[in-house]
């Protein structure tokens, strides 16, 4: 085909009347190829927003180098809200992802915390450690224990973290002193 002869065009046309779906029809899922679909439905689960006197005093107060910028709660509570999903994803894929700490310990010892980090494209990655507490069935309390706005914040040994870059993340876990890239998941275009 010379390059200024114009390709043939594939007519489609439209289709006429209602689309029929068979009831009835086997099909294929994820388990079998010989299904058929029977309900949906939506389970709500509540989450309660807490925030740590640590993450307040930082906030309000600051340290020796004055008050902190970055970690308002306008920039805090998105992220926390949008980490929740991806969370769940990559703990139904990763077992040993535990992000929920249950019952809550009656010893003193510390609890599971995970680290959410959100890259801004004018300001440093902010960093936020919460923690996810199970209280019933359909109710999780997470605390906003901290957060800083800084690069290489530290994570503690076996701690994950959620790093995000717009719809994006990257599951990692420090091991032997090591950040590991565990998991990513790419938002589909």
């Amino acid at each position: 085909m010379n390059r200024r002869e114009r390709r043939n065009r594939i007519f489609r046309p439209q289709q006429q009347g209602e689309v029929v779906v068979d009831s009835e029809a086997w099909h294929e899922n994820c388990s079998s190829n010989n299904v058929r679909h029977h309900t949906n439905f939506v389970e709500t689960l509540q989450v309660e927003f807490w925030y740590d006197k640590h993450y307040w005093d930082r906030l309000h107060k600051g340290d020796g180098d004055g008050e902190r910028e970055g970690i308002e709660f306008e920039f805090v509570e998105p992220l926390v809200i949008k980490s929740y999903k991806y969370l769940m994803y990559y703990a139904l894929k990763h077992r040993d992802l535990l992000f929920v700490n249950h019952p809550p310990p009656k010893d003193r010892r510390r609890n599971l915390r995970v680290v959410l980090r959100q890259k801004f494209d004018d300001k440093e990655t902010l960093n936020v450690v919460v923690e996810y507490h199970f209280i019933s069935l359909n109710k999780l309390e997470v605390t906003i224990v901290t957060a800083m706005s800084k690069e290489g914040f530290n994570l503690g040994d076996n701690q994950y973290a959620i790093e995000f870059i717009d719809d994006d993340s990257t599951l990692y876990r420090l091991v032997n002193s090591k950040v590991v890239e565990v998991d990513s998941y790419r938002a589909e275009e």
